[in-house]
């Protein structure tokens, strides 16, 4: 049977889903940062894993890889993989996944409202527990100003649109 670990929070996971994991085979959660020394990573069954990256810290060693046996796949609930090695993990024949344009409109609004909180300081405001300090506090306005986006993969070409 198939090991299937999730190294995430149960919360994110409906009943109903886990439910359909297990018909897929054996699930185990793991839900600490002290992930690494789990018995579930020694024994021999195949293993499919899910790696939430705020238990891992953004950050998923090879030297861990390297160790787990019989590792069929890696998954990622996030659009971003730069957090694991992914060339390493196809050198090993292991199967990489994660969710690719997942969050491009919310991750898009999300830099558009950061850069129009800066414009008007908002930060600022908030730190002032909400009094506007006008001297202190003027933002500027975005119009006639001009912009650069890094990068014009699915965000950056959203956030252009």
């Amino acid at each position: 049977m198939m090991d299937i670990i999730i190294i995430n929070s149960k919360d994110g996971f409906s009943p109903n889903y886990i439910k359909r994991l297990k018909n897929l085979g054996k699930v185990t959660f793991i839900e600490t940062q002290k992930y690494q020394g789990h018995h579930v990573f020694k024994n021999d069954e195949e293993k499919i894993i899910v790696v939430g990256p705020e238990l891992v810290e953004w950050k998923f060693p090879n030297e861990f890889i390297e160790k787990i046996k019989n590792l069929k796949a890696v998954c990622v609930p996030t659009t971003s993989f730069s957090w694991i090695d992914g060339k390493f993990l196809r050198s090993k024949k292991i199967d990489f996944l994660n969710v690719p344009k997942y969050s491009t409109e919310s991750v898009a609004e999300y830099a558009i409202s950061l850069m129009l909180n800066l414009a008007k300081k908002l930060p600022l405001v908030m730190k002032n527990k909400w009094k506007i300090d006008y001297d202190k506090h003027k933002g500027w306005e975005v119009k006639g100003k001009t912009m650069g986006i890094i990068g014009l993969g699915s965000i950056g070409t959203r956030i252009a649109e």
